[in-house]
């Protein structure tokens, strides 16, 4: 965070203080109070901008980039370096695996590649992705949280494969999703993607997940969430 001069710090002071007396008054709620602060302070103040240009790299087709849902920004939240921050602009680099953030500068939106370390949960597209750090696996990035019980906690993994093609001696890339699922149980992360591997996970429920596996084809084939969801819900259940 770069320091203030003494008049930034002053005005800074006069700003929170009035903001203080205003919150008495209308008792705003906490997304409120940051949302306020994000505008009036906002990023240029802050630890947003310590990230890096994002370059388009790749020239795709159109339907088949890197990102996720779409390549435009879409409205989010985000907690980055502790600090919570609401409906800023952000877009998920599926194949880096990175965060992007549209900075607004004038009239110009910025795409700032974001501090991945820094980066520990966001929410787009009604879906939230929480940044799992083990260097020393394949699970360190970012993964969709489907759902936490008790005793596991299910997540998904958003990944694209790229392939590159040449048209007239020019490169072009096509990028296609791929999804893993996992679960953490009992301090370990496994891939469930099949029947053996949730079996493996669970012995003492396999007759259960034969039954779940057999019963619901076309669920897995049509909305494959759901599926693990219901799945999982179903062997913890008490």
């Amino acid at each position: 965070m770069k320091k203030f001069c003494l008049t930034n710090k002053i005005t800074l002071l006069l700003l929170i203080l009035n903001f203080h007396v205003f919150c008495q008054s209308t008792r705003q709620d906490e997304a409120s109070y940051f949302k306020w602060f994000d505008t009036t302070i906002y990023a240029k103040n802050s630890d947003l901008i310590n990230g890096t240009y994002h370059l388009e790299k790749y020239d795709s087709q159109e339907g088949f980039d890197q990102y996720y849902v779409t390549p435009n920004f879409l409205q989010g939240n985000m907690v980055y370096d502790q600090q919570p921050y609401f409906k800023v602009n952000l877009s998920y680099d599926l194949y880096s695996d990175d965060l992007i953030l549209g900075f607004q500068e004038n009239d110009l939106l910025l795409p700032i590649k974001l501090v991945k370390d820094k980066v520990e949960s966001f929410f787009i597209n009604n879906r939230s992705f929480v940044h799992l750090k083990d260097e020393d696996s394949s699970t360190n990035g970012f993964f969709e949280l489907l759902l936490r019980t008790n005793e596991i906690i299910l997540y998904k993994k958003h990944f694209k494969k790229m392939h590159r093609y040449l048209n007239d001696q020019k490169a072009y890339y096509k990028f296609t999703k791929k999804t893993r699922y996992l679960v953490s149980y009992r301090n370990r992360l496994e891939d469930v993607d099949t029947r053996k591997s949730v079996s493996k996970l669970f012995p003492e429920k396999k007759s259960l997940i034969n039954d779940f596996f057999s019963e619901n084809d076309y669920l897995r084939n049509t909305n494959e969430d759901a599926f693990f969801k219901l799945l999982f819900k179903q062997i913890t259940k008490e």
